[in-house]
């Protein structure tokens, strides 16, 4: 299980699992992209229309699934990290206040 994400640069993520670190040669974005599709939407997509609804500014959560969320933790060009929670809850009655 992923417990969080570097992002290195724009073209490298680190990944942190309970048992393993990884390092991905591709974008934070396009990894997410990856997890989107299935859901017929993207990053972009995803981070507007949860600014939109939520009125969130800044350290917008990714919301993938009901069990998978991205949250940042840091709000800087490089070096930000996404703690990943995997938790089967209402993760927009927790979130996302509206």
């Amino acid at each position: 299980m992923i417990n969080y994400i570097e992002i290195l640069n724009n073209k490298t993520i680190k990944i942190y699992e309970t048992r393993e670190i990884k390092v991905l040669n591709l974008s934070f974005e396009k990894y997410i992209n990856e997890l989107l599709l299935n859901d017929l939407t993207t990053y972009t997509g995803r981070i507007e229309a949860i600014k939109k609804k939520y009125n969130y500014r800044k350290l917008v959560p990714i919301y993938i699934n009901d069990t998978t969320c991205f949250i940042p933790l840091e709000n800087k060009e490089y070096n930000i990290f996404f703690l990943f929670y995997k938790q089967k809850w209402d993760v927009s009655r927790r979130l996302f206040r509206g």
